[in-house]
């Protein structure tokens, strides 16, 4: 996999880019890159919290640390 904490800027990324070009009240960047991180932060925990029965047994562990450190890595961004 890749590095978790790149995973975690492109996601957030992609999701303010998403809000900054959007016809709402969130044109402010710094708005948009805290509901982004929010936004981030919750796709992270319905991975965990619901994908992880579709990962090959094998793979658990490392699955759970690469996405336990992308969300760690969301609030260190």
């Amino acid at each position: 996999m890749s590095d978790p904490t790149k995973m975690a800027k492109t996601i957030i990324d992609d999701f303010r880019i998403i809000l900054m070009q959007s016809d709402t009240e969130c044109g402010n960047e710094i708005l948009c890159t805290q509901i982004a991180k929010e936004c981030t932060h919750t796709m992270v925990d319905n991975i965990l919290k619901y994908q992880f029965k579709y990962v090959n047994q094998n793979d658990l562990f490392d699955f759970y640390m690469f996405w336990n450190a992308v969300k760690i890595a969301i609030d260190n961004d």
